[in-house]
This record gives C-alpha cells, sequence and structure tokens, in this order.
C-alpha cells in the first residue's frame, strides 16, 4: 500500500545583522548524490498501475465425441484438450511518485523564515503556503503479481451410462411330494460395463426423453398441474441434465480469468511489459520465445527539447510542465489498449526567479510539479 501523507519542514534561524538577508539556494542534486547539509525534495513524475485481465479458454474432449457425426451429423470443435490465452481486459491509473532525475536540496542558512512541504515521499507540494492534501490510498508493486482468479465453467462432466444392468432369467423347476409340477423364475441381475457405443445409444435415448418431457411441460396438458416455480424447477434441471449429455459428444468449455497487476514508469520501465502465449499463457522471462506484450509511447504533438537553463542556479525556484503523450499497448500484431495521456517525465523544466524565499508564496500541482498558485507570502 501506498500512502499520501504531508510533511512540512520548518527553516528558523534568527536575524543577527542586516548582511545575513541573502537569496535562499534550491541547488539542483545529481542522481545518487546523498545531501549532507539541509533537506531536499523532488519535482514528480508519473507512474501507471496496469491491471491486465488474462483468460485462459480450456476445451475439453468429450468422451463420446467419436459418435457425435453418427447421431449429429456434425464434427465437435473440442476433438483435443487444449488451452487458449487471450487479453480479456486492460485498466490503468496514474499516480505520482518522485522523479530522482529532478532533485533538489535546501540549506536553512538564511536569516528568514521558510516552509516547505512536501507529499508522498518528497514530492514538493508547497512554499510559505500550507495547504490541506487529500490522503490517497495506491497498489502499486513494482514487478507482476496474480491476485484473483475466477471459474465461470464447471468441471467437465461425468461419464453417464457407464454401467448398466445385465438380467438374465432362469427357469428352476421343482416336483413336489403329490408330482405336481411346480416352475419357479427366478431374475439375477448383475452390473456390466458399457461398450462406448451402448453409451452412445443410452445417451441419445436420455436426451430424446428428456425433449420429450420438456416438451410436455411446457405445452402444459391437462393432466400435469404445476406452480410456475416448480415448472420453472423443473425445466432448469433439464436443461442442465440436458447439456450434460450433449457435452459427452461435444466437450466442454472452461474459462477461467486471472488478473495482473504491474508498476509501469514512462521513461524508465523497458518497452516489454511481459510475455504471453496464446498456447502458454503467461512468462516474465526474457528469452521464452512468447510475444511480447508491449508499450508504445509517443507524443501528441512533436516534443520541443527540454530546457533546464535555469534549473539549479541560485535564486531560483523549479517547477515542471507535462506533455501529452499517446500510450498504446500491443500484443500479438494487435492493439489491446490506448489513451491520451499528460506526462510530466516528457514535459519541460521551469525556474520562478526569488530573491528570497521568505517573501515567495507557492503552490505546486503534486501530481504534475506544476505551479497552481504564486504570489507574496503573508506577513505575519
Amino acid at each position: 500500500m501506498r500512502f499520501f501523507s504531508s510533511i512540512v519542514i520548518f527553516g528558523l534561524l534568527a536575524a543577527t545583522s542586516a548582511a545575513a538577508q541573502k537569496v535562499s539556494d534550491f541547488v539542483k542534486v545529481d542522481s545518487g548524490q546523498a545531501v549532507t547539509d539541509g533537506f531536499y525534495f523532488y519535482l514528480p513524475r508519473t507512474a501507471l498501475e496496469f491491471e491486465f485481465t488474462i483468460a485462459e479458454t480450456k476445451y475439453s474432449k468429450g468422451e463420446l465425441s467419436n459418435f457425435a457425426a453418427q447421431y449429429f451429423q456434425t464434427q465437435p470443435e473440442n476433438m483435443n484438450n487444449r488451452s487458449k490465452f487471450s487479453i480479456e481486459n486492460i485498466s490503468m491509473k496514474p499516480y505520482p511518485v518522485a522523479d530522482p532525475s529532478q532533485k533538489y536540496s535546501y540549506s536553512f542558512q538564511t536569516a528568514s523564515s521558510v516552509n516547505i512541504q512536501t507529499v508522498g515521499g518528497g514530492i514538493i507540494k508547497s512554499i510559505n503556503s500550507p495547504v490541506d492534501v487529500k490522503t490517497e490510498e495506491i497498489n502499486s508493486y513494482g514487478l507482476i503479481s496474480k491476485f484473483s482468479k475466477n471459474d465461470e465453467a464447471a468441471d467437465a462432466s461425468v461419464p453417464f451410462f457407464s454401467l448398466g444392468v445385465k438380467s438374465d432369467t432362469i427357469i428352476n423347476r421343482e416336483i413336489t411330494a403329490d408330482s405336481t409340477v411346480i416352475e419357479r423364475r427366478v431374475i439375477n441381475r448383475r452390473t456390466i460395463t458399457n461398450t462406448p457405443e451402448e453409451m452412445a445409444r443410452e445417451s441419445i435415448q436420455k436426451l430424446d426423453d428428456i425433449r420429450k418431457v420438456r416438451y410436455t411441460l411446457i405445452s402444459g396438458p391437462e393432466d400435469v398441474m404445476m406452480d410456475g416455480a416448480s415448472l420453472s424447477t423443473s425445466l432448469k434441471e433439464l436443461e442442465k441434465t440436458e447439456q450434460e449429455l450433449l457435452a459427452l459428444f461435444f466437450g466442454k468449455t472452461k474459462k477461467v480469468t486471472q488478473t495482473y497487476r504491474i508498476t509501469y514508469i514512462p521513461g524508465e520501465s523497458p518497452e516489454t511489459m511481459f510475455y504471453l502465449s496464446p498456447e502458454n499463457g503467461v512468462s516474465m522471462l526474457l528469452g521464452s520465445g512468447f510475444p511480447n506484450v508491449k508499450m508504445n509511447i509517443k507524443p501528441f504533438n512533436v516534443l520541443p527539447q527540454n530546457s533546464t537553463s535555469n534549473a539549479g542556479k541560485n535564486g531560483v525556484i523549479p517547477y515542471r510542465s507535462s506533455e501529452k503523450m499517446v500510450l498504446s499497448i500491443q500484443w500479438n500484431g494487435s492493439k489491446y489498449f490506448e489513451t491520451e495521456l499528460m506526462l510530466p517525465q516528457y514535459g519541460q523544466i521551469y525556474t520562478v526567479p526569488a530573491k528570497s524565499l521568505s517573501s515567495i508564496r507557492v503552490v505546486y500541482d503534486e501530481q504534475s510539479g506544476a505551479i497552481e498558485s504564486v504570489g507574496p507570502a503573508e506577513k505575519k
């Protein structure tokens, strides 16, 4: 879980002389450079949280599929057990993170009072203008992580009529004491295994019986009295049994969906997000040979050259603009997702001159690093 919180930094030093009143400094810090004096803050960049819903459709061969053409005059599609994977849905949620390439330090060596507010791991929010910051909960992961699974179909049907009952009639003759002959019949039943041909024949007979019963219920003869709820329940059960019998001939399809969450940072993350094979599913392994699910980012308009001419110089306050970009996700030769999004990491860095930080009030948009408002600081 990631939470946006507020940290307020105060730099309060007593005035010792007029000479101590000097221009405050925001100094650009190189990536990886430690700040040993004062504190640091960042301009934001945008991270993207994607959720990919991957559907696996499992095709199961029916146990009596070899007889489908004989009884239905058609060949079933599912003659082999197989799986097929596809992208069913993609959703995206942008959120701000600190940009390590836009790190600035400030050392409290002035005789003035400066209030600097940061949010979300050091992203600058305001100077001399504390504001209320909304707390937002974000689920983010650096790597792919599977977090849900949903079965949308029942398991394969059980084999109907795999066993049968065979009846043998044995005639036993007995002679009583008075020479009267009595004939007694004894019926012996035993369970045997049906052949596939017998199973198919009995399944077809049962299908015919079900459809006759259903027609009788629907046509509503006078000798059948059923209320609406009972009739609905009976028809549903007949439908369920019919589908299970048909599955013996035509097989069954089972759909399973799995949702994967991926954090993607435009401009830093690689183009390939993960790999997805239509036959084997998801893989994160490079060189798996699977088709890659890749991100394509291009400018909505021609991008200007990034300007940082004054960034990091003394007496200036940095801020950044965002650039409209077109993001699309492609897999296996098809486009599955496209959107337009304002991304600050592709925009320019600008600066506002400031003679003294204590005399200026600045409020930032923590999502983009742009300035929402600027003006003189309130006098205390």
